[in-house]
């Protein structure tokens, strides 16, 4: 199948905005081009080891429920590295996860001023750090970030672009975007191992 074509019929069968097509084509198309990736059902392979699925979310509700059903994918060590602007949805996607993990949703908010929260699961402990402040490794050094590497739990962490040089290598990448024509909507992109 011509690629445009491919792709067309793959973005509708995502529920994808027209307004967001042409773009999605020509980032498909470039892989393509590119023999950078393999287009598999609704999972494109981008190198080995790692897989990019999206979803398309029309509410908040939508959003957190994507999470809970990623959530028992998690494993103790996974770090997950949101990134997004502000308002996107990463503390809602969060909040799905909490869910998904056994805590109670109601709980989760933003850690804007605490830098980091703990929501104890039924199976997992999930840490939730926002990096929003944190301009260098003192103030990474002062949350106490590393030592929660280490714990036996996940790790979410909100503006993780202010501290990609200090994530591991095997973190689980999640990109939440505004659709264009729809305020509501969300393109959510989960970029990890081949769980996702």
């Amino acid at each position: 199948m011509y690629m445009p074509q491919f792709a067309e019929c793959v973005l509708r069968t995502h529920s994808v905005p027209q307004s967001f097509r042409s773009v999605s084509i020509c980032i498909l198309q470039l892989l393509t081009d590119a023999n950078c990736g393999i287009y598999q059902g609704n999972k494109l392979k981008v190198k080995e080891g790692a897989v990019i699925k999206s979803y398309l979310s029309n509410s908040t509700v939508q959003t957190e429920n994507i999470a809970a059903e990623i959530a028992p994918l998690l494993k103790a060590g996974d770090v997950i590295a949101y990134k997004g602007g502000m308002g996107v949805g990463k503390t809602a996607f969060t909040r799905g996860l909490a869910k998904g993990l056994g805590v109670d949703e109601r709980l989760v908010s933003s850690p804007t001023f605490a830098l980091v929260h703990e929501y104890i699961g039924s199976g997992l402990t999930l840490y939730h750090f926002d990096m929003y402040r944190i301009t260098s490794c003192e103030d990474l050094f002062s949350t106490g970030f590393y030592e929660y590497l280490e714990a036996k739990a996940v790790v979410a962490v909100e503006w993780s672009e202010n501290i990609e040089a200090d994530l591991p290598d095997n973190v689980i990448t999640i990109s939440l975007s505004t659709v264009t024509d729809d305020e509501n909507s969300r393109i959510i992109t989960i970029e990890g191992d081949d769980r996702f």
